[in-house]
C-alpha cells in the first residue's frame, strides 16, 4: 500500500465531536512519501483542527514494513481542548522514517501533540517491529505546547533500532517534551526561543531492542520549557548501545534531558532521568549523554548499567565525548548524579564524565563501580580525559563527590579525576576503593593524576581525597594533590594500603598545597599514608606547603619500610607562616640513599614563621656518608623546628650545625632560634638473661679425695701419690716415643642369667682375610746423602693421661 504525491487521509474534527480513528491493515508494506506539486505533503491527519473540546483520533498501522520518507506525515495532534491521539505502529519486519519536504523543509514525522495554548494530553508513539530506522532528519514527536502531559515514545524491535544523520535543517530528534509555543518545525527540537507557556509533565522515552544506534548527529530528547518535569529516556539492549559523531550543523547525537535552555530560563520542573541498561555501551567521537537544568529545578541523573563494558572515548571539532549532569548559569537547581556500573569502565582520549553546577545549586556525584577494571586514559587537543565534579565561577552551591569502586584503576597518559569549587561552595571528596591495584601515570608537561582545589575566586573548602587498595604506583610526573588560592582550606589526602606505596620519576608527587598568590589565605591540607613498604625514588616527592600566608599542613606516615632514593623527598615548607610537621613510625628500617632529604623549612620569603617538627620513630635509620641524604628541619627568620628520633641505631648520618656536602641530621635557624636535636635510643640491660649464681661457692680442698693423704692418721698405712704419664710436664725431646693408649686391666664379663635353655644355632665359620701389613718407613735420606734412623710411631688415638694413685 502506497501514499505518494501529496495523498492525504484525514478524519479531522472541527467541533466539540471527536476525530476518527485510521486504522491500516496490510499483509505487506505500507510507504508513505512526498509531497504534492504544490507543497502539501502524504500524511495521515486524525486532528482536532477546529479549536473544539474534541479529542484527535489514534491512528494504526499493522503491516509486514512501512516506510515514512522525503518529508510524509502521521499525526494525531489537537488544536482544541481535547486530546491528542496516539500513533501505534505494528510491522513484523522494518520501520523506517526517514528525510524532509524539500519543498517547505517539513521533517518526515509521527507527531502528536498538544498545541499553544490548548488544553489537552499529547497521545503516545507505539512502534513495535523487527527493526527500526529514524535517520536523516526525521521525527518522532510527543509534546506539549499548551496545558497537559506529553505522551510517551515506545519502542521495541526483536532486531534493532537506529537513529541516525540529520540534514541541512533538521536534526533527528525523538523527543517527549513540554514546549513554550508553536506548532510543527523543522527546527531541532527545543530551539524554539520564545516565553514558555506551558504547563504539563513531559512524557517518557523507552527503547528496547538488542542494539541500538544513535549516530550522525542524531538525539533523544526529553524537555520541558514551561512549567512541568520532563520525561525518562530509558534504552534497554540485550547487546550493544552506541552514540557517536555529530552531524554537519555541529548536532551532537545523544540524549538530553534537559529543564529550559539558554534563551528558555524561565522553565519550572525536575529534569528526567537517563538510563541505559545494555550488555556494552559506547560513546564516542563527541557524542553526548546529559541531564541539564537551565530554569528552575534539578537536573535528572544518569544511570548506565552494562553487563559487559562501557567505552567513552575521542571528540570531533565541536565537542567531547561526555556523560554528565548539570546546573547552567542560570539555573536554580541541583545537578544530577551520574552512576555507572560495568564489568569494565573505559574513559580514553579526551572523554568526560561530569556533574556541575554553574548557577544556584549543588552539584551531582560520579559513583563508578566496576567489577574489573576502571581506566581513564589520554588526552587531544580539546582536553583531557576526565571525571570531574566543579562547582564554577558565580555559582553558590558545592561540588559533588566522586566515587570509584572496582577491582584495579588506572590513571594514564594525561587523563586528570577533579573536584573543584569556584564560586561559593566547598568542593566534593574524591574516594577511591580497589581491592587490587592502582596505577597513575604522567604524560608531558600537563597535570595528571587525581586533584581537588579551591580556586582563587571560591568561597569555601577544598575536598578531601581517600583512597584505599593493596598497591599504589605513581610514575611519570603523575600527582595526587589536594591545593588552595583562596580563603578556603585545601583537603587532606589519606591512603589507606594494606601493601605498598611507590613513587618514582622527578615531578611524581603527593602533595596538599596554597598558592602562592595573594588570595590564598587558608591553610595547606594534611597527609596521612599507612602500608607496609612506601619507596621514593629518582625525585619523587610527598609534600605539604604553604606559599600562602596559610598554615602549612602535616604528613604522616605509618609504614613498616620506608626507603628513599636518588634525590626523593619528604618535606613540610611554608612560606611565610608555620610549617607543618612530619611523623614518621617506621618499626623496620628508614632509609636514605643518593641525596635524599626528609625536611620541614618554614618563612622562605624571609616574612616569619617557625619550622615545622620532625618526629620519628624507626627501627634502624640508614644513610651512607658520602651520599648527602639529610634530615633537617630549617628556619629563616623564624624559630627552626625540633628533630626528635627514636631508634635502635642511626648509620651514616652525623649531628651538625648546618648542611654539608655530607649526610646531616640539622636544626637550624638563619636568623631566629635554632631548634633541637633529640635521639632516644632504648636502654639496653647487659644482664639480661642472665643467671644469678649463688654466693655461697664450695671450698676446693674439700672435693680431694684423702685417701692419700700424707701424715695424718693415715701415714703408717703406707699410702703413695705417684703421678705416671705425661701429667701436664712437657716431653723432652730426648725422651722416647710412647704409645698413646692406656692400658687398661679388663674384668671378666659377669654371666648373666637365663632362664630357661636357649637354641643355639650354628654358623658357618668365616675364615677372615689377613690384611697385608704395611711398614712404615724406619729411615730418612737427606739432601746430603746422610741416613737417619726413624722411631716407629705408635698408632694415634685420642688418650687421656692416666694417674695412677697407689
Amino acid at each position: 500500500m502506497t501514499f505518494t504525491g501529496g495523498a492525504q487521509i484525514q478524519t479531522q474534527t472541527w467541533s466539540t465531536g471527536n476525530a476518527g480513528a485510521v486504522t491500516i491493515n496490510a499483509t505487506d508494506s505500507v510507504s508513505f512519501s512526498g509531497r504534492s506539486p504544490f507543497g502539501f505533503p502524504t500524511l495521515i491527519d486524525a486532528n482536532n483542527d477546529g479549536g473544539f473540546s474534541g479529542n484527535a483520533a489514534s491512528i494504526n498501522i499493522n503491516a509486514k514494513s512501512l516506510s515514512v520518507t522525503d518529508g510524509a506525515l502521521l499525526i494525531a495532534a489537537t488544536q482544541g481542548g481535547g486530546n491528542a491521539g496516539s500513533i501505534n505502529i505494528n510491522v513484523t519486519d522494518s520501520v523506517l522514517f526517514s528525510g524532509i519536504n524539500g519543498f517547505n523543509r517539513l521533517s518526515s514525522s509521527a507527531f502528536t501533540s498538544v498545541f499553544l495554548n490548548r488544553i489537552g494530553n499529547s497521545g503516545d508513539i507505539n512502534i513495535n517491529a523487527k527493526s527500526v530506522t529514524i535517520e536523516n532528519g526525521a521525527q518522532l514527536n510527543a509534546s506539549i505546547y499548551g496545558t497537559g502531559s506529553a505522551g510517551n515514545i515506545k519502542i521495541n524491535a526483536s532486531d534493532r533500532v537506529l537513529f541516525s544523520g540529520a540534514n541541512s535543517i533538521a536534526a533527528t530528534n525523538v523527543g517527549g517534551s513540554v514546549f513554550p509555543g508553536g506548532g510543527l518545525t523543522a527546527q531541532p527540537v527545543g530551539s524554539i526561543g520564545n516565553t514558555g507557556t506551558a504547563i504539563g509533565n513531559g512524557g517518557n522515552i523507552f527503547i528496547n531492542a538488542p542494539s541500538v544506534s544513535v549516530t550522525d548527529g542524531a538525539q533523544l530528547q526529553a524537555f520541558t520549557f514551561g512549567t512541568g518535569n520532563a520525561g525518562n529516556i530509558s534504552i534497554t539492549a540485550a547487546d550493544s548501545v552506541l552514540f557517536s559523531g555529530r552531524d554537519n550543523n555541529g548536532n551532537l547525537s545523544g540524549t538530553y534531558s534537559m529543564v529550559g535552555f539558554i534563551n528558555v530560563p524561565t522553565a519550572i520542573g525536575n529534569g528526567g532521568n537517563v538510563n541505559v541498561n545494555a550488555n556494552s555501551l559506547a560513546v564516542l567521537n563527541g557524542a553526548q549523554l546529559l541531564a541539564s537544568t537551565f530554569g528552575t529545578g534539578n537536573a535528572g541523573n544518569i544511570n548506565i548499567n552494562a553487563a559487559n563494558s562501557v567505552l567513552l572515548a575521542g571528540t570531533n571539532t565541536a565537542a567531547i565525548s561526555s556523560v554528565g549532569s548539570s546546573n547552567a548559569p542560570i539555573g536554580i537547581g541541583n545537578g544530577g548524579n551520574v552512576n555507572i556500573k560495568a564489568n569494565t569502565i573505559n574513559v580514553k582520549d579526551g572523554a568526560q564524565l561530569q556533574t556541575s553546577t554553574f548557577g544556584i545549586g549543588n552539584a551531582g556525584s560520579i559513583n563508578i563501580s566496576a567489577i574489573d577494571s576502571v581506566v581513564f586514559s589520554g588526552a587531544n587537543t580539546l582536553t583531557n580525559s576526565t571525571v570531574g565534579s566543579p562547582n564554577v565561577l558565580t555559582t553558590k552551591g558545592n561540588g559533588g563527590n566522586i566515587n570509584v569502586n572496582a577491582n584495579s584503576l588506572s590513571v594514564t597518559d594525561g587523563a586528570v579525576l577533579i573536584n573543584s569549587t569556584w564560586g561559593q561552595g566547598n568542593a566534593g571528596n574524591i574516594t577511591i576503593n580497589a581491592t587490587d591495584s592502582i596505577l597513575l601515570s604522567g604524560s608531558g608537561n600537563e597535570f595528571n593524576g587525581i586533584s581537588s582545589f579551591v580556586n582563587p575566586s571560591a568561597i569555601g573548602n577544598g575536598g578531601n581525597v581517600n583512597i584505599t587498595t593493596k598497591t599504589l604506583t605513581m610514575l611519570n610526573g603523575s600527582q595526587i594533590s589536594t591545593s588552595t588560592a583562596s580563603s578556603g582550606n585545601a583537603g587532606s589526602i589519606n591512603l589507606f594500603l594494606t601493601q605498598s606505596l611507590m613513587l618514582d620519576g622527578v615531578g611524581t608527587s603527593i602533595n596538599a598545597a596554597t598558592a602562592n598568590l595573594p588570595s590564598s589565605t587558608g591553610n595547606g591540607g594534611s597527609i596521612f599514608i599507612d602500608p607496609q613498604n612506601v619507596t621514593l625514588q629518582n625525585g619523587a616527592g610527598i609534600f605539604t606547603s604553604s606559599f600562602g600566608s596559610g598554615i602549612g599542613g602535616n604528613i604522616t606516615i605509618f609504614s613498616n619500610n620506608l626507603s628513599l632514593y636518588n634525590s626523593s623527598f619528604l618535606k613540610a615548607e611554608t612560606a611565610s607562616a608555620n610549617g607543618g610537621n612530619i611523623n614518621l613510625n617506621i618499626p623496620a628500617l628508614l632509609l636514605l640513599r643518593y641525596a635524599s632529604r626528609i625536611s620541614t623549612t618554614a618563612g622562605n620569603s624571609l616574612a616569619g614563621g617557625n619550622g615545622g617538627n620532625i618526629n620519628i620513630n624507626a627501627g634502624f635509620i640508614i644513610g651512607i656518608k658520602d651520599e648527602n641524604s639529610d634530615i633537617f628541619a630549617n628556619a629563616f627568620t623564624g624559630n627552626g623546628g625540633n628533630i626528635n628520633i627514636n631508634t635502635n641505631i642511626i648509620f651514616g648520618l652525623k649531628f651538625r650545625p648546618k648542611l654539608t656536602p655530607f649526610s646531616d641530621i640539622v636544626a637550624s635557624s638563619q636568623f631566629g632560634l635554632q631548634g633541637s636535636v633529640l635521639v632516644t635510643t632504648p636502654g639496653l640491660d647487659p644482664s639480661r638473661g642472665l643467671t644469678t649464681l649463688p654466693l655461697n661457692l664450695a671450698d676446693p680442698s674439700k672435693q680431694v679425695n684423702q685417701s692419700c693423704v700424707i701424715g695424718g692418721k693415715l701415714a703408717n698405712r703406707n699410702n703413695s701419690f705417684t703421678i705416671s704419664g705425661k701429667g701436664g710436664v712437657p716431653k723432652s725431646p730426648s725422651d722416647g716415643v710412647s704409645s698413646t693408649q692406656s692400658l687398661v686391666e679388663l674384668s671378666d664379663p659377669v654371666a648373666s642369667s637365663i632362664s630357661q635353655a636357649t637354641k643355639t644355632e650354628q654358623k658357618p665359620e668365616m675364615t677372615p682375610e689377613t690384611p697385608t701389613r704395611l711398614v712404615e718407613a724406619n729411615t730418612i735420606v737427606r739432601r746430603n746423602g746422610n741416613l737417619e734412623l726413624v722411631l716407629a710411631s705408635a698408632p694415634l688415638s685420642p688418650a687421656i693421661p692416666q694417674l695412677a694413685c697407689q
